[in-house]
């Protein structure tokens, strides 16, 4: 039963009949709502109707709403313009019109290019609980260098950074090697393939011309095309902050600070292009100030992402229970009720992310989205959602 003190619509991120929690178990475990994509649909196809009804009756059939879509991809031909990217604009327009035809109004998106969130360990020890995740730029560029383009990178790096790779290629074992390497070409929880070398190359391509500047223009673009028609169809379109919110192998990130985001928004004011509010996206950035961001945007954002992180130095940092890391936590709550009594809203939220917990830890579960750490982290976030709500 829902605590009158609750001001939040809580969630859980689900991955469709691959994922290897069934909507059951969900269900059982209090969740009524479920955030969730059309996977099985390639990248630029059209969302049809019939398909966002399949799957809405297969969600709702185990007595679970599907509330936000998460995601709706925008394909790379989208972000670099390539030729004929009209069309993947016009059908993009139209999935958008499909889902409002279902009364599904929050549409996350982003606008990474080639890799969405990524991380270089995904079982990185964490205190006596279990593993993390975690971030090293070191790495990164180690294995830009020394393996996806060992001729050509050197451009894209300082002395300074090349010198800590090359100490890190004489260093490092084999089997660290081949981690990194793993973590860094894993595909999404979604995806039914990883990366290959190969892969990745041919989609960096495109972007070997396009800097900060132009990519900032064609995500302005794709708002001018969308917006209107998010309008029309009372549609949230909420775009999620990169992750990590600065640039990795030479990609231009966009999407990543509070100048980032304040660009992304004067340039189309409409609260129909709104802010997937990610605490841990944001957190690992060192020039950013969560709580000013959430402060500044609030009347536009229309779901949240809440996890926590810890920076060891610029650019590394590694994931956090929900009241370890630099992101206080608590503060951001109360900012939260204090938006949620102003308008008598409820924001969406899910736990971003968890703990792989040692009681999990045999199980093969995509790095992030263990049932048992996130359910964790939902109930540290109730508990202090009540306890502020109830003061």
């Amino acid at each position: 039963m829902e605590s009158k003190s609750e001001f939040l619509s809580h969630s859980m991120r689900w991955y469709g009949p691959r994922d290897y929690i069934k909507l059951e178990t969900l269900k059982n475990h209090g969740i009524e709502n479920i955030v969730s994509s059309l996977h099985h649909i390639p990248v630029g196809e059209i969302w049809t109707i019939d398909e966002i009804k399949n799957y809405r009756s297969l969600i709702e059939h185990s007595g679970l709403k599907w509330t936000v879509v998460e995601s709706l991809p925008v394909h790379e031909d989208i972000k670099t313009q390539a030729k004929g990217f009209e069309k993947k604009i016009d059908d993009y327009k139209q999935s958008i019109e499909n889902l409002a035809s279902q009364n599904i109004r929050t549409i996350t998106y982003n606008f990474m290019p080639v890799l969405d969130w990524l991380r270089t360990h995904h079982r990185e020890p964490y205190q006596n609980k279990g593993f993390t995740l975690s971030f090293n730029r070191d790495h990164i560029v180690y294995f830009d260098l020394y393996h996806l383009r060992p001729h050509n990178s050197k451009k894209w790096y300082t002395e300074k950074e090349q010198e800590i790779a090359f100490h890190l290629n004489e260093k490092l074992s084999n089997k660290e090697k081949t981690r990194i390497v793993k973590s860094i070409l894993q595909g999404l929880p979604g995806d039914s393939e990883n990366f290959t070398m190969d892969s990745m190359l041919k989609l960096m391509e495109p972007y070997t011309s396009i800097d900060k500047k132009q990519l900032q223009e064609h995500l302005l673009y794709f708002l001018d095309q969308m917006i209107p028609v998010a309008q029309e169809n009372e549609v949230n379109m909420v775009i999620h902050p990169d992750d990590p919110p600065f640039s990795v192998l030479g990609l231009p990130r966009i999407v990543g600070t509070e100048n980032d985001l304040t660009e992304i928004f004067e340039s189309n004011p409409s609260l129909s292009n709104g802010l997937c509010f990610c605490s841990g996206s944001l957190g690992s950035h060192h020039e950013n100030d969560v709580l000013k961001i959430y402060s500044k945007h609030a009347h536009r954002i229309h779901f949240l992402h809440l996890r926590n992180v810890k920076k060891r130095k610029t650019y590394h940092f590694f994931e956090t229970d929900i009241f370890e890391g630099d992101v206080k936590m608590k503060k951001l709550m109360q900012l939260i009720y204090n938006h949620y009594q102003t308008n008598s809203l409820k924001v969406p939220m899910r736990p971003d992310h968890g703990l792989l917990l040692h009681e999990e830890s045999r199980l093969n579960v995509y790095p992030g989205y263990s049932l048992m750490g996130r359910l964790e982290s939902l109930e540290e976030l109730k508990h202090l959602e009540n306890e502020i709500g109830s003061t």
